[in-house]
């Protein structure tokens, strides 16, 4: 991990290949062995703004994901866990006891206070009624029962806030990370997840291309015994399209090859190995 290693000073030489990069990386070990950069594949967190309060050191690294979305998972989780508390209170039974200061003021009111209560208890746990002194006039009004709810209105707008707050941070559509239906009007969620393959499809060409094509120089010297330049690859599509937006990518394809070939620009023997080319790698025909 990156406090396993130091980095050095960083090359601020615009002619360099390693330009913006640590001009060395040291190893925290017994022997502090200093590796070259082209030994390193460094596979950086967010960027962070250069502050002055910003050393060299955490600017390269960048801020680390993990921490971005804790706290905002945490809020998320407190806004839940809260709600499901109160679910408990969803139903509280208020008991009015006449002249109750008066009997808790010694230990046989107490004890009558108590038992009381056992019996309620008893009676709406296992007749699910409740018995009452309802009293005989204004001599002895009797007990007053009732029942106070929970307003559960507004409630899942303010998780959902706390959700959405999640999804902003995390930079994923609410669709896919918590697997909601699209809001708005006219929303079916096929334009959030577009998207989120164009982010996915920029992250992977922006912040992993970079670091897979350090780490194919050594593998591709080992298995092919050369750089070749004509070796390439793509990543794996996002999505899998149907057959119809198959054929129609394919003919729109085969038009245009038709298109170029009118223009006289390609001589027939060229054009003709590069469309057999075409049609072998989209898989038109082998």
């Amino acid at each position: 991990s990156r406090y396993q290693m130091t980095i050095g000073e960083q090359d601020n030489d615009p002619f360099s290949p390693n330009y913006g990069q640590p001009k060395w990386f040291t190893v925290n070990d017994a022997a502090q062995t200093r590796v070259d950069p082209s030994r390193v594949v460094a596979f950086t967190g967010e960027p962070i703004p250069q502050m002055a309060t910003v050393n060299w050191e955490d600017r390269f690294w960048g801020e680390t994901r993990v921490q971005r979305l804790l706290n905002a998972v945490t809020n998320s989780d407190t806004a839940q866990d809260a709600f499901a508390a109160l679910l408990h209170k969803a139903r509280v039974t208020r008991v009015g006891i006449p002249d109750l200061t008066q009997l808790v003021g010694d230990v046989e009111g107490e004890t009558l206070i108590s038992k009381r209560l056992a019996a309620m208890a008893v009676g709406e746990s296992v007749h699910n009624i409740t018995i009452f002194d309802s009293g005989n006039g204004s001599s002895n009004p009797g007990e007053t029962v009732t029942d106070f709810q929970v307003a559960w209105a507004g409630m899942d707008s303010v998780m959902n806030a706390f959700d959405m707050r999640v999804c902003a941070v995390a930079d994923i559509p609410a669709t896919r990370l918590l697997g909601k239906a699209a809001e708005g009007m006219n929303s079916s969620g096929d334009g959030q997840q577009q998207d989120w393959h164009k982010h996915v499809s920029a992250m992977q060409e922006l912040r992993l291309r970079p670091c897979l094509d350090k780490l194919d120089r050594p593998l591709l010297q080992s298995a092919v015994g050369k750089v070749d330049k004509s070796i390439w690859y793509d990543f794996a599509p996002l999505d899998v399209p149907d057959e119809k937006s198959v054929a129609e990518t394919n003919k729109l394809r085969v038009e245009t090859a038709v298109k170029a070939q009118e223009t006289g620009a390609i001589p027939d023997a060229a054009f003709a190995e590069g469309f057999q080319s075409l049609c072998v790698e989209t898989g038109i025909m082998p």
